[in-house]
């Protein structure tokens, strides 16, 4: 990792920079970034690799009790006090930075080729996966997003097992094509 998170970070996102350090330690080919800016907005992790290409990752440290309204896009609802207030849906948020992202490769020229993968994550870092409300999340999760929950981001070995399962199998990026790629992004970081 580029960047720790600062004491003010959330408790998923200190969990899952601690997850991440386990599973690539001091793995050169890894490189991940804390909260970067990327177009003007900030995913809570991008990590670049030659072995799986980019991986976008939001932590959401939401209260299963809390939550009140899971969608496909557009807001959700939460509980605060006596009352509800809108959050921004992470699905959408994750979109937009796979947008940001595939525009930064796209504006990069690599040969028609290269496709370099973007995983998009959103950890659940406070819900059990056999709530009801995980359930909810995966029924309205689109497709291509990955979805992690507690079990998962709170043990090594379940987490890099995970993470064996979404990423790409048989992806190489040459060396000269992921330099491209990370002085790209990292322009923007």
């Amino acid at each position: 990792m580029l960047n720790k998170p600062p004491p003010t970070a959330t408790i998923g996102e200190r969990m899952f920079f601690n997850r991440v350090e386990r599973i690539f330690p001091g793995n050169n080919s890894v490189a991940g970034y804390f909260e970067p800016d990327v177009g003007g907005l900030r995913p809570d992790f991008v990590l670049l690799s030659p072995d799986f290409g980019v991986m976008v990752v939001e932590v959401k440290d939401y209260s299963p009790t809390k939550l009140l309204t899971i969608t496909k896009s557009g807001d959700w609802e939460m509980r605060r006090g006596d009352g509800r207030t809108s959050i921004e849906n992470p699905f959408d948020q994750i979109y937009q930075y796979w947008c940001a992202i595939k525009d930064r490769i796209n504006s990069s020229h690599f040969p028609e080729e290269v496709q370099i993968p973007i995983i998009r994550l959103v950890v659940f870092s406070q819900i059990s996966q056999d709530k009801f409300i995980a359930q909810e999340i995966r029924k309205n999760a689109p497709n291509k997003i990955h979805i992690c929950f507690k079990e998962t981001v709170e043990r090594n070995e379940k987490f890099k097992s995970y993470l064996n399962d979404i990423l790409p199998i048989s992806f190489n990026l040459e060396k000269k094509y992921y330099q491209i790629l990370r002085a790209n992004l990292v322009i923007s970081f």
